[in-house]
């Protein structure tokens, strides 16, 4: 594999991500756009450094574009948690970023993850370094509707594509999860709020959704497998929710933990669906990386 083909790096170390930037040689400047996550010691590297956040005002935005011409080189660092997405706004960060790439062929991405929340966004990436590596007739990215079953969405239909321009240098994260017991009275008192919040009180799919997960953070069973020593360099996740789940992903990237820790009640509904998503996703990306 040549290293001049490597537009999408895949590392949690910074000397790596050093590294990585500093073998990129140009005559023009080196600048880095990055949001969630802060550079760091990266910093140091990069000419000009731009929040994403700072390119939604529309004269930040119009400003940055005449400085990007064909000799520049963009780096976009640790974005997956903008564009990968857990939200439907994704076409946000989309509308910003895309005219810079064009503005340059010169595009890198830097970040500490393959693919975030499910394996369908490894396919966002390559839009942004070249929307020619992949065909836009595999953007069917969540395996949804007509295409819930539809194999050609498998990462490993197209891994063949992507493989020359992706360097993955993270190792597969250990997954343990700590099961525990609610109370009968614990319960007795979910089903009765569910029953309330739905039946009742009518309230819509979110409220209904932040109710149970409130009920569910407070409940004394929890908390007292929560309150038992912790290993150091070990991520506990100890709520699972979509917020949870992004918080998982940043603390991730920052913390480099070699195991992370998940708590399941076997009983609680919400729970074992945000449990899934959240454990799936990484067991998936452990999967997916050994392949590469």
């Amino acid at each position: 594999m040549k290293e001049d083909k490597i537009k999408y790096f895949v590392s949690r170390k910074i000397k790596e991500r050093i590294d990585f930037v500093r073998n990129i040689k140009t005559k023009d400047k080196k600048v880095a756009i990055y949001n969630h996550i802060p550079l760091r010691e990266l910093e140091a590297c990069f000419d000009e450094c731009i929040k994403l956040t700072d390119l939604y005002k529309d004269q930040v935005f119009l400003n940055t574009l005449p400085k990007i011409n064909n000799k520049t080189v963009v780096f976009f660092v640790d974005l997956g948690l903008d564009y990968c997405t857990f939200l439907p706004n994704y076409i946000k960060p989309y509308l910003k970023l895309t005219p810079i790439r064009q503005q340059t062929d010169n595009v890198y991405l830097i970040d500490g993850f393959a693919f975030y929340n499910t394996e369908k966004s490894i396919y966002r990436p390559f839009l942004y370094i070249d929307d020619g590596i992949l065909s836009t007739t595999v953007q069917e990215f969540y395996n949804v509707g007509i295409y819930k079953d539809f194999e050609g969405n498998k990462v490993e239909n197209y891994i063949d594509k992507i493989r020359p321009y992706i360097d993955i240098r993270t190792k597969p994260i250990e997954i343990q999860v700590v099961s525990y017991s609610p109370l009968k009275k614990e319960k007795r008192e979910y089903e009765a709020l569910k029953e309330r919040v739905i039946m009742t009180e009518k309230l819509s799919k979110q409220r209904v959704v932040n109710e149970l997960q409130k009920f569910i953070k407070s409940s004394k069973s929890l908390e007292s497998v929560l309150l038992k020593e912790k290993e150091g360099d070990v991520l506990y996740v100890e709520e699972n929710t979509t917020n949870s789940r992004k918080k998982m992903y940043k603390d991730i990237i920052l913390q480099n933990p070699k195991k992370v820790v998940f708590y399941d009640s076997g009983f609680y509904g919400i729970d074992q669906i945000e449990l899934e998503r959240t454990k799936g996703a990484l067991t998936r990306h452990n999967k997916l990386i050994e392949l590469f």
